[in-house]
């Protein structure tokens, strides 16, 4: 359905492909169509025609929203927008805030590829400064504006408006105004190009007779005139237009590619050393060179893409980012929000806090903070005699002693040879005791029982403890050996209840911000316990050591461990129990509004689709690993030379004092108890004289 006007414009009306219902909701006023001051009907027609003319050219696959000035604007509208295929939003400023005015062109629909969105501003001199009040935000975007300064008594200086801080982040703004020689001079801005942050410059002009008028031939320079524009720091003459240009096509008002070349332009990018992202490679540089890493081969394809450079700047606190508590922000996220940098680069985390701030790139790649603690403790040597076997098993071989005594001295009293001198002795439950533990400590029987049924028990009882002496006995060299290992930490709750500590480098980011605002008890006790620290290194040596565990980037913590933390065999010196406290997703902050966000996030979307980002992820990782084995190589190969040369040729493993603990430990419970039964002997014995006599 095609959009409608209604002769008086009481409400706003669109087409079913741009309407969108909360325009109704805003305060109109209703305008009476009149005439410009003074009756310049023919100013009036010059206006209406360069509307239509621009949306004949440059908007004819755009929804558009018109943002009429009152009743001296009314006229100005073409008949022809009546039948815009894409339907057109009337919206009159009377009686609107500046900002809901402006806010008006994020109404329009992106669900359609094929349309674009335009915003057609007709206004004067006075509406025009008025509109100005709007932060940066409401100008921003690369929303086709044009806007038509109705003419007055006073013409402003578009160059000087457009270099106004409201329009830093105005990518497609056009502002035509009408000089004393009755041409149309259209201006656009032109940001982050070459030397220069923000510029204006004409883009065109426009006449009712000849129409658009440019030339485009880098580098010629015609007979000066009044139209020709010359601007500092370019060694061009660029879109400037004289009579004998006439027949020139104009250039586009509004380049879907405008910020696709930033022309050299230098961004001041924040960023801090942190493996394998960032890493220092030669600090005397400012800018490209002085870092290496995941994100600087990011940065630099993306640099020659959209042809810019960039120089690096840090943060005087040293911190990624973190929200205080009297609003501002700290580290490298503060300087993007302060505008001191443009964007920010080192593993930062995307957060919805920080996206209220900051305007986020496109993830490139996802992390997670793991957790990382000691490798499991070996267990007491003094145990060695008993943990060969489980607690069940010693509790069967208990009972089977128990019982095989009394069992015999039953069969020994019940058998048909019960009577025989050789077959009494078994009679004494004492004697059957002592007689079947012999066997399990491997000894042999001086008497022996002539009953039948006697002996076949002792002989099943004989193969019983002849093998689970056998078992206990190449168990228990094994155990002395190789000792067994403790269950190591495997989640945070097991962590806040074991007898070590933790630690955490203090980045000021998000993981600090979520421990600060945990109200989950695990999580607290973990905020409560934390030792905060400086560096990753000195946590893991300790982790090491055995008396600290940590978290911190999956990527990085990996990579620092197996550099760093590892054994000759290339094994972890800590635990990695794959534990993860929170996932991840890593982009760079930029400036709201930021007009290169949309080339950048193109270029990140076709870098990251390639496979880019692992490969050079794994290359980086690859790299580092042999780069830190060729630095200690030596040291290492001399280390395991000595290693080698202590150890017996034939492989054997000389037992030491330190696999006899448990032996030793049983001995001693020996004496102790020898000497503890002495005096109990005594005193029974001195009971037992008392008694008789």
């Amino acid at each position: 359905m095609r959009a409608c006007f209604w002769h008086r414009l009481t409400r706003l009306h669109t087409s079913s492909r741009s309407h969108n219902g909360k325009l109704n909701d805003l305060p109109l006023r209703r305008p009476q169509l009149g005439r410009l001051q003074g009756g310049r009907t023919g100013v009036e027609k010059e206006a209406r025609d360069l509307v239509q003319a621009v949306v004949a050219r440059e908007m004819r696959s755009c929804a558009l929203v018109v943002l009429l000035d009152g009743s001296r604007a009314a006229p100005l509208l073409p008949p022809a927008l009546r039948d815009h295929r894409h339907g057109v939003a009337l919206v009159d400023l009377d009686g609107l805030d500046p900002k809901a005015a402006l806010a008006l062109k994020v109404t329009i629909p992106e669900d359609d590829v094929g349309v674009c969105r335009g915003v057609i501003l007709l206004t004067r001199p006075g509406t025009w400064e008025g509109l100005l009040d709007a932060d940066a935000g409401a100008w921003a975007g690369h929303t086709n504006t044009l806007v038509v300064l109705i003419p007055g008594e006073a013409t402003p200086d578009v160059t000087q408006l457009l270099l106004r801080p409201d329009f830093r982040f105005s990518v497609q703004l056009v502002v035509a105004s009408r000089d004393a020689e009755g041409y149309w001079q259209l201006h656009t801005t032109r940001l982050f190009y070459g030397g220069a942050r923000q510029a204006a410059r004409k883009v065109d002009s426009w006449t009712p007779a000849r129409g658009f008028r440019a030339k485009f031939e880098l580098g010629a320079v015609e007979e000066p005139s009044h139209y020709t524009i010359l601007y500092s720091g370019l060694d061009i003459l660029e879109n400037s237009w004289s009579p004998s240009f006439a027949d020139s096509e104009g250039a586009p008002l509004f380049p879907r590619q405008k910020m696709a070349d930033l022309h050299g332009y230098d961004f001041a990018v924040a960023a801090l050393p942190y493996s394998p992202f960032i890493m220092t490679s030669d600090p005397s540089k400012p800018g490209p060179g002085r870092y290496r890493g995941l994100e600087v081969l990011l940065l630099d394809v993306l640099a020659r893409a959209a042809n810019f450079t960039y120089h690096y700047v840090a943060p005087e606190d040293n911190q990624w980012g973190r929200l205080k508590a009297d609003g501002n922000w700290t580290g490298m996220i503060g300087m993007v929000v302060r505008e001191r940098a443009d964007w920010a680069v080192s593993d930062i985390t995307f957060s919805a806090q920080r996206e209220e701030y900051v305007d986020f790139c496109l993830p490139f790649i996802y992390d997670a903070s793991e957790l990382v603690t000691p490798l499991a403790k070996p267990l007491p040597q003094w145990l060695g005699p008993v943990r060969p076997f489980s607690g069940e098993v010693w509790a069967a071989i208990a009972v089977a002693v128990a019982a095989a005594g009394p069992f015999l001295s039953a069969l020994a009293r019940i058998c048909v040879a019960s009577g025989s001198a050789r077959v009494r002795w078994f009679h004494n439950i004492g004697n059957t005791v002592l007689f079947t533990l012999q066997p399990v400590f491997q000894r042999g029987n001086v008497n022996d029982i002539m009953a039948a049924p006697g002996r076949v028990f002792v002989a099943f009882w004989l193969a019983f403890t002849m093998v689970v002496g056998i078992m206990y006995s190449s168990s228990l060299t094994s155990f002395l050996i190789s000792p067994g290992m403790q269950t190591p930490i495997e989640n945070l709750r097991q962590l806040v209840t074991s007898d070590i500590g933790w630690g955490k480098v203090y980045f000021g980011g998000v993981q600090s911000a979520i421990l600060e605002q945990a109200t989950d008890p695990v999580m607290v006790a973990l905020r409560e316990g934390v030792i905060w620290r400086d560096s990753l290194d000195g946590i893991l040596q300790d982790v090491v050591k055995g008396t600290l565990a940590t978290w911190d980037n999956s990527i990085t913590t990996r990579l620092t461990i197996a550099v760093k933390y590892t054994d000759a065999t290339g094994r972890p010196l800590v635990h990695l129990p794959g534990f993860e406290i929170m996932q991840e997703r890593i982009a760079w902050p930029m400036q709201q509004y930021a007009p290169y966000k949309r080339r950048i996030d193109e270029l990140i979307s076709r870098v990251v689709q390639a496979g880019l980002v692992q490969q050079w992820l794994r290359l980086i990782l690859f790299e580092e690993q042999v780069l830190a084995r060729l630095k200690k190589g030596e040291a290492a190969a001399i280390e395991s030379r000595e290693e080698e040369s202590e150890e017996p040729v034939d492989g054997a493993t000389v037992l030491s004092l330190e696999h006899f603990q448990g032996p030793f430990f049983v001995l001693l419970l020996g004496y102790l108890a020898g000497a503890l039964a002495l005096p109990l002997e005594v005193l029974a014995n001195h009971a037992l004289r008392e008694r008789r006599g």
